[in-house]
């Protein structure tokens, strides 16, 4: 059997579609701003470690707290690394088509949703 997809279902997946490019997007320049604050946190602590004659517990807190700045900056940049491709895709000349073919394709789908509506209430 055929699968007649109706028009607002058409919507709801490209609307969808640039929902989960748009999250990429936002989330790969927050990961990126977060890198760069930990980086500062990092360059912090070591410059603490470096100046101070610190005793073993500060030096303990400090080794603690560096650790845990740099398993989340390994975090973010594994995930950057992973989805490298797909954002050069997305940031690319033809993602950017695909982009404005997406947007032509939901005003299309969107106004056949209202004829479909229309034409199901008459």
């Amino acid at each position: 059997m055929i699968k007649l997809h109706k028009p607002a279902e058409i919507v709801a997946c490209v609307e969808n579609m640039d929902r989960i490019r748009r999250e990429i997007i936002e989330s790969r320049n927050m990961a990126q701003a977060r890198i760069a604050e930990l980086e500062r946190d990092q360059s912090d602590i070591t410059h603490e470690i470096e100046r101070k004659r610190c005793r073993y517990a500060d030096r303990a807190r400090l080794a603690t707290k560096l650790q845990a700045v740099l398993a989340e900056r390994r975090v973010l940049k594994d995930w950057l690394h992973k989805t490298k491709r797909i954002a050069s895709v997305i940031e690319s000349n033809s993602g950017v088509n695909a982009q404005k073919w997406t947007n032509e394709l939901l005003g299309v789908a969107r106004e056949a949703a209202k004829q479909a509506a229309l034409h199901d209430s008459a």
